[in-house]
């Protein structure tokens, strides 16, 4: 089968962010493929998205299993689909005390914030090392890193930011580009915050580089929490 492009695939498609800049990949031309593990959320924003003209392909996985990663992309290869551009939003917080703290749940953020990235990655980058093209953008959630309930999520996220610079060097003559993004943590105390900077300059990058079509051009722009996270490297 024919591969079919002008694809994004997108995990963690119902968290807000995500939502966002598939709208406007949407609107800028491109067809989705959506990842998530709510049902009835995937659904729903799907639906949203088909009705701006994009091609919507829903897929409920639970990436907490390496083996659904792997069935992802095998599914993919079934229909003949080669993204081009993957959109990685796996994280997903664990906040608690350490004498509450359970290793097993503990064990399942390492699975989904490290385990999931690197395979995703992996993945992506074997699948478009064959076409010479492809573009990555990682989303790193930050965490408060001022409360101690936080130390197992902040610790799998500095992890993954250290490593998605050196991933980067795993790309030289690829023609694949990787994009860093820190989300800062949620405001608690200005929940009425609508600043959608972060949003905006993302969505900027990714649509300048589809009209740039220059290869390697994919900024490795980070917010400020990325140099807060290198400090504690």
């Amino acid at each position: 089968m024919k591969s079919k492009s002008n694809f994004v695939l997108i995990i963690g498609a119902t968290e807000d962010l995500s939502y966002k800049i598939a709208r406007q990949l949407a609107i800028n031309g491109y067809n989705l493929i959506l990842v998530a593990q709510n049902i009835d959320e995937l659904e729903e924003k799907s639906n949203r998205l088909k009705k701006i003209g994009a091609e919507v392909i829903a897929i409920t996985k639970n990436l907490l299993r390496q083996e659904e990663v792997y069935s992802l992309y095998s599914e993919l290869k079934l229909n003949g689909i080669s993204p081009e551009i993957l959109i990685n939003n796996t994280g997903r917080e664990l906040y608690g005390k350490l004498k509450n703290m359970d290793v097993h749940r503990e064990i399942d953020i390492v699975n989904l914030n490290i385990i999931s990235t690197m395979l995703l990655n992996d993945l992506f980058l074997k699948e478009r090392m064959q076409e010479g093209s492809g573009k990555i953008l990682n989303i790193i959630h930050a965490a408060h890193t001022s409360d101690p309930g936080y130390w197992i999520f902040h610790g799998v996220q500095c992890f993954i930011l250290s490593w998605c610079h050196a991933f980067k060097d795993k790309l030289a003559h690829t023609g694949i580009t990787l994009f860093t993004h820190v989300e800062e943590a949620a405001d608690t105390d200005n929940t009425d915050n609508t600043d959608n900077t972060d949003e905006e300059s993302i969505i900027h990058a990714l649509l300048k580089i589809n009209a740039s079509k220059e290869r390697n051009s994919f900024p490795d722009q980070n917010t400020k929490n990325s140099a807060e996270y290198r400090t504690v490297l």
